[in-house]
């Protein structure tokens, strides 16, 4: 008699290894299974919008001469790298720790540990992005100005971000961390322990206040001071502008107007970036203060970590007013418009 046909058979997989794999993942409370799943939503459209901003500059030779629109092609290829790893999540985690959706070894967590460094050149890309703002508006920096720091930047970033990575693979401390695999002591908070002790991952904590705190601590302290900065840049320009001649008042008039434009520019690519970092890093702190972490504080920080591509794909569109849909005749700078008018209206 003939076999059934079986997918798991076919495989090589052992069918009551299989089935017992499943039993135990579907024991998992729904909070946790959330956790898992969430990211990967906000982690594709973060990859999609990543690979939009990334095809229009390419594929546009004016855009390609300009310094923003080459900031934004580098920082979508580190989303794209972070956000890869962000999607497969509890996947990569080995299956012998106690988490929905771990089918994974310690070989792919180190690999996703690793990518997530190397990801950290999204926040450092951001920081960089708002003192540009701040140099072009303030500072009146030319292209060739701003062409003349851009390599030497970029290759900073990228050699800190390439020995990040190394030091994760060669090293132990990467080990499953939450909802993926990140420099952490194993077990978990053990390092904040006296009576567990650390198997693995002993240094986690230096690696972290080297890399973590820079890249995402400093990052948000520069982008805040940048933008405090360029809008009090902004106002003392139409402070100047209130005491010229009308004639004056005309022909200062497009340089008042781009400089507005610029500054509200700046203020959406901050705020994209404190919707993407500000919740994980309260997660943190309620990780690093609690013995048990928040379920709701933890489901937001995972899912909006992951959608900085997103958010700045939604930024661009509005830079270059392009229309969402066409036959609704909606363009991204009146969503905008019309929901900073809703923010007034609340507040």
């Amino acid at each position: 008699k003939k076999k059934a046909f079986s997918p798991i058979r076919l495989s090589g997989l052992n069918p009551a290894f299989f089935t017992s794999v499943v039993r135990d993942q579907m024991l998992y409370p729904f909070h946790e299974k959330w956790l898992a799943i969430a990211p990967k939503f906000t982690a594709t459209l973060s990859m999609l919008g990543s690979e939009f901003i990334i095809k229009t500059v390419l594929l546009n030779t004016a855009k390609k001469k300009k310094f923003y629109h080459r900031l934004l092609v580098v920082m979508s290829i580190y989303d794209i790298i972070m956000s890869s790893a962000l999607f497969m999540g509890t996947w990569l985690i080995p299956n012998s720790y106690p988490v929905y959706g771990a089918i994974g070894n310690q070989t792919t967590c180190t690999i996703q540990g690793a990518l997530l460094t190397f990801g950290l050149g999204v926040p450092l890309c951001n920081s960089f992005l708002a003192i540009s703002y701040v140099l072009k508006v303030r500072y009146h920096f030319t292209e060739r100005q701003m062409r003349r720091i851009e390599l030497p930047v970029h290759i900073a970033f990228f050699l800190y971000l390439t020995i990040g990575m190394i030091v994760c693979i060669v090293t132990d401390i990467v080990n499953p961390y939450v909802g993926w695999c990140y420099p952490s002591s194993f077990p978990p908070r053990c390092s904040h322990q006296s009576d567990v002790e650390c198997v693995r991952g002993h240094n986690a904590l230096i690696f972290r206040r080297i890399y973590g705190f820079p890249c995402i601590g400093l990052s948000t302290v520069a982008v805040t001071v940048a933008m405090l900065v360029l809008y009090q840049t902004v106002h003392r320009i139409e402070t100047n502008a209130a005491q010229y001649s009308f004639s004056q008042v005309l022909g200062h008039g497009e340089r008042f107007r781009r400089s507005r434009e610029v500054r509200n520019q700046a203020l959406y690519y901050v705020l994209s970036f404190y919707a993407c970092y500000v919740p994980s890093t309260i997660f943190r702190v309620n990780q690093e203060t609690s013995p048990n972490w928040n379920a709701p504080i933890a489901s937001f920080a995972l899912l909006m970590y992951p959608s900085q591509g997103f958010f700045n794909f939604l930024v661009y569109m509005r830079s270059n007013n392009k229309r969402i849909y066409p036959c609704l005749n909606i363009s991204v700078r009146g969503v905008f418009r019309r929901l900073h008018g809703l923010v007034l209206g609340i507040f």
